[in-house]
């Protein structure tokens, strides 16, 4: 089960809830089978993960777990020199036609804008696609921003 993890040693013997947002843990709380079973270790068993599962629970609906999937080092085979932007050869029958694509994603969706090489000069449709994409992160950061002040309010409210 991811976010809760069972400690079993010689003292300690409960599952673990923890949740993490931006790197940091945000909830961390110990369900102890002694405490949920009365002395009985095998009814505290379960009862502690039930409890623990509903704790993981609230934990994740008062926090806006949200993630932004964004390519930020580059690959190996970028030629381009900057992330998100790559150029594109385009095979047709009796042409080849060049273009730059700037790309970013937001929300699980990916947004893509090429620049052809016939429209605009090569150097000028590289800009453009570096812009688009630019332009797309910058979108994304100031909602990333939003996510964290929020996490950062919830925190406040559980600690």
């Amino acid at each position: 089960m991811k976010n809760i993890t069972r400690i079993d040693n010689k003292k300690t013997h409960g599952w673990q809830v923890r949740v993490y947002a931006s790197g940091k843990e945000i909830c961390s709380k110990l369900f102890s089978d002694k405490k949920y079973g009365n002395g009985n270790r095998e009814i505290g068993y379960w009862a502690a993960l039930t409890e623990a599962g509903n704790y993981l629970k609230h934990c994740k609906d008062k926090l806006p777990l949200e993630r932004y999937p964004t390519q930020v080092r580059k690959h190996v085979n970028n030629k381009s020199g900057i992330v998100g932007v790559f150029k594109r050869i385009i095979q047709r029958k009796n042409d080849t036609i060049t273009a730059w694509v700037g790309h970013y994603r937001k929300d699980g969706k990916t947004f893509t804008k090429q620049f052809l090489c016939t429209i605009y000069n090569p150097n000028r449709a590289f800009r453009l696609a570096h812009e688009f994409r630019k332009q797309g992160l910058s979108e994304l950061l100031s909602k990333k921003l939003k996510h964290l002040e929020k996490i950062q309010k919830f925190e406040k409210e559980i600690l």
